[in-house]
Order: C-alpha cells, then structure tokens, then sequence
C-alpha cells in the first residue's frame, strides 16, 4: 500500500497539562460516501497503560481533509 500524502496535519497533542488526555492511542481514518473525512482516536486520560480513565476523540472534516472541526 502506498498511500498519497497531500499534508500533513497535527490532529491532537497529549502530554501532561494539554487538554487532559495523556496519551492518544488507536487511531482510526474513514472516508464517508459523501466524501467527508472522520479522525477518531482513544485519549487514555492519566497514562499510556491500558487501564484507567479513556475518551473517544475525533475530529470530521466535510471536504476530504481541508478543514477540520
């Protein structure tokens, strides 16, 4: 598989005392028919272990990555 980077973009920051999520983890990229982009990831809120407190980020750009909200 070799796929075509257009740009790169940061789309979350961890680290101790940014936005309180420690560590991000699974991340997950799907195009919808309409062509809209969907980020999602697992924020492990007080360290990179597998247990412990956990949200579900994500992050929807309707034109394919442009912009991102």
């Amino acid at each position: 598989v070799r796929p075509r980077v257009v740009r790169e973009q940061l789309l979350w920051v961890s680290g101790e005392g940014r936005g309180g999520v420690h560590t991000f983890r699974v991340p997950l990229v799907a195009v919808t028919p309409g062509g809209a982009l969907l980020a999602c990831a697992e924020g492990r809120k007080r360290s990179a272990a597998d247990v412990g407190a956990k949200v579900i980020a994500c992050r929807h750009s309707p034109d394919g990555g442009g912009a991102r909200g």
